[in-house]
């Protein structure tokens, strides 16, 4: 009943240091349920929940489409290794989560 996992995630650092992140948003009415009868169609979509945290806090967004910009100063005393999760959020909750680990 929860959305699907976003896939593909992937982070990058652009000149000025900012945090480029993008994935893929999944949704069941991607493929066809010959029989109707596994899983419901994709409760109301409410964009994604992405955190990005390290060993001394977090930080959260909201974003309705499939990137997010998270700038230098933000990540700033996060510490030298970063866990990156993407949700997607419907109105039957949120979904298991995209994972990426990355250094600093």
């Amino acid at each position: 009943m929860r959305p699907l996992s976003p896939c593909h995630l992937a982070a990058r650092r652009d000149p000025a240091g900012r945090l480029l992140l993008s994935w893929v948003g999944r949704a069941r009415g991607g493929w066809a349920w010959l029989d109707g009868v596994e899983a419901m169609a994709d409760a109301d979509f409410q964009g994604y929940r992405i955190t990005v945290s390290g060993s001394d806090k977090a930080i959260e967004r909201s974003v309705g489409e499939t990137a997010c910009q998270i700038e230098a100063a933000d990540l700033a005393g996060l510490g030298p290794l970063l866990t990156i999760e993407v949700r997607q959020a419907g109105a039957l909750g949120l979904s298991r989560p995209a994972i990426l680990t990355i250094e600093a």
